[in-house]
C-alpha cells in the first residue's frame, strides 16, 4: 500500500500526449514522466513513415521521450531557450499535423472542512432514489475514474473497484495517496443499502481506478492522456475527468475523441473560478461539460459558467467517501462531475449508445434557475432520464406494424386519388384506428371543384381525339385552336429554349409544382397548357391552390408521349377547350386530437402530419410509408402525458396541390396558429440513402428541424438538411410555424406504378419513427 498524504489544494500540470491499450510498461519506457515544462507534443500527418519522423526530429536536434503509435504523437525534449524556435520549425513543417507546448491544468475541486457534516443531498436532489426503482446499475458496467487514484480497500467500495493503472509510478496500484479520487469514486458507486457510509449514484457498477495525480497533486498529460485510451481499450463505458485547464490542447482532445469512438461517454468538470471562460478538456465536442448547483438548487457561486457547459449537478458541500475509510465534504465541479457520470453509468446499463447517453442526460435535465445563461440544459435528472429511456424501450417502433400498414394502404380502389372511393376507404381506416387508440376525431371535409368535361382534338397533322382531365381550378374556355410547342418539364430554363406566345405548350409532370409551369407557360405568352402524366395513365384531378391565368388540362403519359413524337417530325396543331359545368367531389383531412395533461387557452398545440391520397398507382412511398409511420407514432404517443396538445392529421389532396394542408390552416384562428409550437410532416419515408430534414425556404429557424437532426446524429441516420416547398409542411411555415419535413429523395419509382411495396425499405421507416417519436416523447 502507498502512503497516504493529507489533503490539499493542488494545481495539475499537464503535458499532452498519447494513451495506450496495453500498460504502458509494455509501450512506453518504464519510467516516472519529469514534470518538465520544457516539452512539446508533435504529431505527424496520417501517412508518414516512422523512419521520416525520426529524421526530422534528428534535423531539429531534439530528443524524443516517447512515441505513441496509436494516437500517432510524440514527445520531444527541448532546451528552455530554443523551446519557441522549435515550435516555430514543427509549425512550419508540411508533414506536421500539430505541434504544442506543455500546459498546466488545475484539478476542479474545494476541500473544506471535514467536520462541517451537513446530510447527503445530492441523490435525493437528482431523484436517484426513484430512478434506483428502475435500475441501480449492472456490474458489466465500468466507470474510469481518472484521477488521483481511489482507496480500493474502503469500506463502502469493497467489491465495487476492478484493476485498473497507476501511470504516475507505472505499476498496476492505482492507489490514492491524495484523496480526490476516492471522493469522486464514492459520488459514483460508493455501496447503497449497506448500513453504512454514502450512497452512490451508480451502486451497482464497477469503478476503475486510473491514477494520473501523484500525492503532490501534479501530473502530466502523458499520464491523462494514456488513462484516458488505457480505460476506453479496456473497456471503460464512461469515463469522469475532474480536471482542467483554461486552454484547449489537440493531444487530450484526440484522446477524448479515441475514447468517444470506441463507445464510452466522457464527463469533465466546468471548472471553479466562477467566471464564463470555458475550461478544457470539458469544452471538448465529445465531453458533456458540468457545472456545479448548491443545496438550494442553484449555481454554486465558484462555478464557471455558460452556454457551453451541457449541464449541472450537485457540487457544493458533498459527502463522499475520504481517505482512511473515512467520509467528508468537499465542493466543486470535480464533486458534480460523478453525479452525472452515475447518471451515464445507468443509461450505460439500459443499453444506449454514448450519444443517447448523452442526448437523454441533457434532455431530460431539469430546466432549473439559470438554463440557457449558467449551463445550456439545466439540472440532471436521474429518474427523468431512465423514465425517458425505458419508456422509450417499452414503446419502440414496430417497423412490422408499419409496413402491415402500408400494404392495407397501397392497394385500395382507385389507388387513392383525392375524391375517390379508395381515399374514402383509406381515411375511414386510419379513423378507426386513432379511434381505437383513445384520440378524438374529426373529419374535416374540403370541396374538390372537377370540371366535369374538357376534350382536346387534334387538327393536324390528323384528326384524333385525347381523352383529357381539366385542372380543379384551372379556367375555362370556350375553345381555340392553336400550334403546340413541347416544353419538356416546364422550367424557366426550358421555356427560355422554346417559343410559346400564342400557343399551347406541352409539358411532362416531372416533380416540381403544377402551378410553377403553368405560370412559367403564361409569363412566356402561352394560351393554354396540356400537361402529360410521367406514367402511361391519366392525371387524376391535378389542381392549383390559386385560379392561374391560362387553362390547364392533364393527359396520360401515352399520349403525352405520342405528342411528343410526332413533334419531332411535324408540326401539330389542336384544338382545346374546357367546359364550365362543374361537379362538387369531397376529400377530407382525418385528424386526431390529444390533449395535455392541463390544457388551458394557452397551451401549446404540435402537429404530425403526413398526406393519405395518392396518385393513380399503389402508392406504396407516396405517401403510405409517411402515413403508416405516423399510425405507429399515434399508437406510441397514446399512452402519453404531454404538457402540450398533439394532434396527428392525415391530410387529404395534397396530390392536386396541397389542398389538404391548406384546408386545415384556413380552418385556423390567429390564437391556434399562435399557440402552435410545430409541425412535423411526413412524405416519402420508405426508399432511399439518405434522410432529409427540410424546411421550405433557406435559413428558416427551426427547432423542430434543429431537433431532428440533432437526433439523426445520435443515432447515426445519414442525414442531409435542405428546403422544399413540395408537401404538406409549406402552409404552416407561411404562417410563421417551426417546421421540419423527413423525407428520402430521389425515389426512382415516384409517381409510377413500381411505387409498390417490395421497393419499401424497413431501415428508412424505423429511422423516421425514431426520430419522429423522440420528437414528440420530449414535449414535455
Amino acid at each position: 500500500m502507498k502512503k497516504m498524504n493529507r489533503w490539499i489544494s493542488f494545481v495539475v500540470v499537464i503535458i499532452f500526449v498519447c494513451s495506450l491499450s496495453l500498460p504502458p510498461s509494455e509501450n512506453v519506457q518504464a519510467q516516472t514522466v519529469k514534470l518538465d515544462m520544457h516539452q512539446i507534443v508533435v504529431k505527424f500527418k496520417d501517412g508518414i513513415k516512422q523512419e521520416t519522423k525520426n529524421k526530422k526530429h534528428q534535423a531539429k536536434q531534439v530528443k524524443m521521450r516517447t512515441r505513441n503509435t496509436q494516437l500517432g504523437f510524440d514527445v520531444i525534449d527541448v532546451q528552455k531557450e530554443s523551446l519557441e524556435q522549435v515550435l516555430k520549425t514543427y509549425k512550419e513543417d508540411h508533414a506536421v499535423d500539430y505541434v504544442e507546448p506543455i500546459i498546466e491544468l488545475n484539478a476542479m475541486w474545494t476541500p473544506n472542512d471535514p467536520i462541517y457534516q451537513k446530510e447527503q443531498y445530492g441523490p435525493q436532489m437528482i431523484q436517484a432514489e426513484k430512478a434506483w426503482d428502475i435500475t441501480r446499475g449492472k456490474e458489466d458496467i465500468i466507470v474510469a475514474v481518472i484521477d488521483t487514484g481511489v482507496q480500493t480497500d474502503h469500506p463502502d467500495l469493497t467489491g465495487q473497484i476492478i484493476e485498473g493503472y497507476d501511470f504516475v509510478d507505472n505499476d498496476r496500484d492505482a492507489y490514492d495517496e491524495q484523496g480526490h479520487g476516492t471522493h469522486v469514486a464514492g459520488t459514483v458507486g460508493a455501496l447503497t443499502h449497506n448500513g453504512i457510509g454514502v450512497a452512490g449514484i451508480a451502486p451497482h457498477v464497477k469503478i476503475m481506478p486510473i491514477r494520473v495525480l501523484g500525492a503532490n497533486g501534479s501530473g502530466t498529460s502523458v499520464w491523462v492522456a494514456n488513462g484516458i485510451t488505457y480505460a476506453a481499450d479496456n473497456g471503460a463505458d464512461v469515463i469522469n475527468l475532474s480536471l482542467g485547464a483554461d486552454q484547449p490542447s489537440k493531444v487530450i482532445e484526440d484522446a477524448v475523441n479515441y475514447a468517444w469512438d470506441k463507445g464510452a461517454v466522457v464527463l469533465g468538470a466546468a471548472g471553479n473560478s466562477g467566471e464564463s471562460t470555458p475550461s478544457y478538456p470539458a469544452n471538448h465536442d465529445k465531453v458533456i461539460a458540468v457545472g456545479a448547483t448548491n443545496a438550494k438548487d442553484q449555481k454554486w457561486s465558484a462555478s464557471n459558467y455558460g452556454t457551453w457547459v451541457d449541464v449541472s449537478a450537485p457540487g457544493a458541500e458533498i459527502i463522499s467517501t475520504t481517505l482512511a475509510g473515512g467520509y467528508g465534504y468537499d465542493s466543486g465541479t470535480s464533486m458534480a462531475t460523478p453525479h452525472v457520470a452515475g447518471l451515464a453509468a445507468l443509461l450505460s446499463s439500459e443499453g444506449l449508445s454514448n450519444a443517447e447517453i448523452r442526448s437523454t442526460i441533457e434532455n431530460s435535465a431539469d430546466p432549473i434557475s439559470g438554463t440557457g445563461t449558467y449551463w445550456k440544459h439545466g439540472r440532471v435528472n436521474a429518474y427523468e432520464a431512465l423514465k425517458e429511456t425505458k419508456a422509450f424501450q417499452n414503446d419502440q417502433v414496430s417497423v412490422e406494424r408499419i409496413y402491415e400498414d402500408i400494404a392495407d394502404l397501397a392497394y385500395k380502389d382507385d389507388a387513392r386519388m383525392a375524391g375517390t372511393k379508395g381515399e374514402m376507404e383509406a381515411a375511414n381506416k386510419i379513423k378507426e384506428r386513432w379511434i381505437d387508440l383513445g384520440y378524438e376525431v374529426e373529419m374535416q371535409p374540403h370541396l374538390l371543384f372537377s370540371h366535369n368535361s374538357g376534350s382536346i382534338d387534334l387538327k393536324t397533322p390528323i384528326s384524333k381525339s385525347i381523352e383529357a382531365r381539366p385542372f380543379i381550378r384551372t379556367p375555362t374556355h370556350s375553345g381555340q385552336t392553336a400550334s403546340l410547342v413541347y416544353a419538356g418539364l416546364g422550367s424557366r430554363d426550358d421555356f427560355d429554349h422554346v417559343d410559346v406566345k400564342g400557343k399551347i405548350a406541352l409539358i411532362k409532370r416531372g416533380s416540381f409544382t403544377y402551378a410553377e409551369k403553368v405560370q412559367n407557360a403564361a409569363d412566356n405568352g402561352a394560351i393554354g397548357v396540356i400537361i402529360f402524366n410521367n406514367t402511361g395513365g391519366l392525371i387524376y384531378r391535378g389542381g392549383f391552390n390559386q385560379v392561374p391565368d391560362i387553362p390547364t388540362i392533364g393527359i396520360s403519359g401515352t399520349d403525352g408521349t405520342y405528342l411528343v413524337d410526332l413533334l419531332k417530325e411535324e408540326a401539330v396543331s389542336l384544338h382545346m377547350k374546357v367546359d364550365d359545368t362543374e361537379v362538387g367531389v369531397y376529400t377530407h383531412n382525418v385528424i386526431a386530437t390529444k390533449s395535455a395533461v392541463s390544457p388551458t387557452d394557452e397551451t401549446e398545440t404540435f402537429v404530425v402530419g403526413a398526406h393519405y391520397d395518392g396518385v393513380d398507382s399503389a402508392a406504396a412511398n407516396d405517401n403510405a410509408s409517411g402515413t403508416a409511420t405516423m399510425l405507429e407514432v399515434a399508437r406510441i404517443v397514446s399512452n402519453k402525458d404531454l404538457n402540450q396538445n398533439i394532434k396527428f392529421i392525415a391530410f387529404g389532396a395534397e396530390e392536386l396541390g396541397l389542398l389538404g394542408s391548406n384546408a386545415y390552416i384556413d380552418s385556423l384562428n390567429q390564437t391556434d396558429i399562435k399557440n402552435m409550437s410545430g409541425m412535423l410532416n411526413m412524405d416519402m419515408v420508405g426508399v432511399g440513402d439518405t434522410l432529409r430534414i427540410y424546411t421550405a425556404k433557406a435559413n428558416a429557424s427551426s427547432w423542430v428541424a434543429d431537433r431532428a437532426e440533432d437526433i439523426a446524429k445520435m443515432k447515426g441516420i445519414r442525414y442531409q438538411r435542405g428546403t422544399s416547398s413540395r408537401s404538406d409542411h409549406v402552409p404552416f411555415e407561411e404562417q410563421g410555424i417551426p417546421v421540419a419535413f423527413l423525407h428520402y429523395e430521389e425515389d426512382p419509382y415516384y409517381h409510377t406504378d413500381q411505387d409498390t411495396l417490395d421497393k419499401i425499405q424497413k431501415e428508412d421507416l424505423f429511422n423516421t419513427g425514431q426520430i419522429v417519436t423522440q420528437i414528440v416523447n420530449q414535449l414535455n
